[in-house]
C-alpha cells in the first residue's frame, strides 16, 4: 500500500491538465508568495494557516493544483527582498502536501516514517 501511495504521489504532477490551468495556478502561487513574504503584513501569522486559508481555500485549489505550485520554480522570485520567507512558505507547502497524501492513504505513523526515511 505504501509503495502504491508513493507511486501515485510521484505521478501527480499534472500531465493531463490544460496548460492554461497550469499557468493560472503558477500565477496565483507567484502572487501569493510575493504578498505573503512579510509575516507582519499578512492575514495569518503562521505559515501553515496562511497557505491553507489564503492560497488553498481562498483560491479553491485542488490537490493537483497544489502539486503544480509545489513544482513551480521560485528562483524567478529571488530578486524579492523577502525571498528567504518565500522559500520557507514553499517548504511548508511541501510538508502540507505530504500530510495530505498520508491522510488520503490512511498511513500509520510507522508507514509515514518509512516513506520519509526513503525520501
Amino acid at each position: 500500500m505504501m509503495e502504491e501511495a508513493q507511486r501515485i504521489f510521484d505521478y501527480l504532477p499534472v500531465s493531463y491538465r490544460d496548460p492554461a490551468e497550469k499557468e493560472d495556478v503558477e500565477f496565483l502561487w507567484d502572487a501569493f508568495l510575493i504578498e505573503s513574504q512579510n509575516p507582519d503584513e499578512r492575514e495569518f501569522l503562521d505559515d501553515e494557516s496562511q497557505i491553507e486559508e489564503i492560497f488553498v481555500n481562498g483560491n479553491y485549489l485542488s490537490f493537483e493544483d497544489i502539486k503544480i505550485a509545489q513544482h513551480y520554480d521560485i528562483s524567478v522570485l529571488s530578486v524579492e527582498t523577502g525571498f528567504a520567507n518565500i522559500q520557507s512558505l514553499v517548504q511548508k507547502l511541501e510538508r502540507e502536501i505530504d500530510r495530505l497524501v498520508y491522510k488520503l492513504y490512511d498511513l500509520t505513523e510507522e508507514e509515514i516514517r518509512i516513506v520519509e526515511k526513503e525520501n
